[in-house]
């Protein structure tokens, strides 16, 4: 429980670091059309938490967002991977569309929601499961294609890389 509160209150502070003038918004939005990357962190199932390593893919469907004065961009994604609990490895994926808010060419905060999911072998009930996921993060540019990325949701708490194509 501390972990989440400490990661809410970085992602708090640097949220606080958006609250800029108007036209940091506004800027041109990035011409990639897709990302892939991979995540590593704590994920939970149910009472339980372990490590989880999740890949990703994401292919942008609307370029200027749902709100078309500032500069947004929507992508649906795909991430999927492992997520070793109990002595056991618990299959995790999500799809979702992903809401990218860019301030400048360095920073973007981000919404995620969709649906996500798991499927556990016979030492934790053989479980499949589909439930709703909203999260929320933020993609820190340090290179052309390259990006920092961290990310809060119910399920899952990581951060990690991701390459623009």
């Amino acid at each position: 429980m501390r972990n989440k509160i400490f990661i809410m209150m970085v992602f708090a502070l640097l949220f606080t670091q958006f609250a800029a003038a108007a036209e940091d918004w506004k800027g041109e939005s990035p011409k990639h059309e897709m990302t892939a990357g991979g995540m590593a962190g704590l994920g939970i199932l149910g009472g339980s938490a372990g490590v989880a390593i999740m890949g990703s893919v994401a292919k942008k469907i609307v370029n200027r967002g749902f709100v078309s004065d500032i500069n947004d961009q929507v992508f649906v994604e795909v991430a999927a991977g492992p997520l070793f609990i109990s002595g056991s490895t618990v299959f995790v994926y999500s799809t979702h569309l992903r809401w990218d808010f860019y301030r400048d060419e360095v920073l973007a905060p981000y919404a995620i929601g969709g649906l996500g999911g798991h499927v556990t072998g016979a030492a934790l009930g053989s479980t499949w499961a589909l439930f709703p996921r909203f999260g929320a993060g933020v993609l820190w540019k340090v290179a052309q294609m390259f990006s920092v990325r961290a990310e809060v949701s119910h399920e899952f708490t990581g951060a990690g890389v991701q390459v623009a194509f």
